[in-house]
């Protein structure tokens, strides 16, 4: 590899590569955050990461922040790709999809992580605009009378999204599974209700397939996690 490999990508790449310690404080800021964000590294470097967090997602921010690294885990670390609301130099919103890199130290202590970030204003845009035009169409069709299980799926679908999107679901299986979103959504829907609102969500590329099977292991898995998509349509 030629010398200066590393320097000339981060340097170089469109996207955005943020790097910040245990504090939150910004200790690397490459061209493409500068581009995307509008501060230039000498006036982000340093700073707190606040610097791109709207104010009404702080808290929850740092609460997870602090939190990953006081423990040293994140649900983030494996290449999940993260959809979150973003704040410019002059104040104007953006969407940003991201993943993460953690650093840790020889003991295993988390020292910080870096975030490699893509604007996808444009993209979100237009799928808010396109739930708009839905929505609108919808509105002016014959109103058909839903049965009470097409209801009960769709309030499950929603509230699959809202738990995906605040909580961490990894099971054994799909009952374990099951169980779990019980207790933290507050539902208490049927298996058979349960499982066709989960197809539904995936059908609509808003979660991956729950059932896998990790990298080495021999049991699958049951994980419920959001697509991008998924992310940027529970958070809106």
């Amino acid at each position: 590899m030629q010398p200066g490999y590393a320097e000339t990508l981060i340097a170089r790449m469109p996207d955005a590569l943020i790097h910040a310690d245990s504090d939150g404080l910004i200790q690397a800021w490459n061209a493409g955050a500068a581009r995307m964000f509008g501060h230039s590294a000498s006036e982000a470097i340093g700073q707190s990461l606040d610097l791109i967090i709207p104010g009404t997602l702080r808290a929850r921010h740092w609460l997870g922040y602090h939190e990953t690294m006081r423990t040293g885990r994140t649900r983030y670390g494996e290449g999940q790709i993260l959809a979150v609301p973003a704040v410019r130099k002059d104040g104007t919103r953006l969407s940003v999809a991201f993943t993460i890199v953690p650093f840790m130290d020889d003991a295993g202590m988390m020292t910080g992580i870096a975030a490699i970030m893509r604007d996808v204003t444009a993209q979100f845009e237009e799928t808010r605009a396109l739930r708009h035009e839905i929505a609108a169409l919808k509105a002016r069709m014959p109103v058909a009378e839903l049965s009470p299980a097409e209801i009960v799926s769709d309030e499950t679908r929603t509230a699959i999204l809202r738990v995906a999107f605040h909580h961490r679901i990894s099971e054994a299986n799909a009952e374990s599974g099951l169980d779990r979103f019980r207790r933290l959504s507050g539902c208490n829907p049927t298996a058979t209700v349960f499982h066709d609102a989960l197809n539904r969500c995936i059908a609509g590329g808003l979660i991956h397939d729950p059932v896998r099977l990790p990298e080495g292991a021999l049991q699958c898995h049951w994980r419920l996690e959001l697509t991008a998509a998924g992310a940027i349509a529970a958070g809106s």
